[in-house]
């Protein structure tokens, strides 16, 4: 086992730290733990070990939403189904029943 004795301080904004560490106690490893496996991967892929995009998708996790993010995701749900551009989820799941 080697020892941990490097520290880097990184400075992100506070809502972006409590949203990871939120996802990272969801899967049982530590800030930390992740920083290391990060730089790990950055090691073996001689790079960031992600694709860069110029758009990120939104959370599904809707625990990391705001009040206002839920009203606004449902209002505009509401506004595609009314417009023809999705389905309500239980004609889906009906759909899903008989295959």
């Amino acid at each position: 086992m080697t020892t941990r004795s490097a520290n880097i301080v990184a400075r992100v904004e506070p809502e972006v730290k409590a949203r990871s560490e939120a996802v990272l106690n969801n899967i049982g490893i530590s800030m930390s733990d992740a920083i290391n496996l990060f730089c790990k991967q950055i090691i073996i892929q001689n790079g960031i070990p992600f694709r860069l995009k110029s758009e990120v998708p939104p959370s599904l996790d809707a625990s990391a939403w705001s009040e206002e993010e839920i009203v606004a995701k449902v209002k505009r749900g509401m506004e595609d189904v009314r417009a023809g551009k999705a389905r309500p989820a239980d004609k889906v799941f009906e759909e899903l029943e008989r295959i």
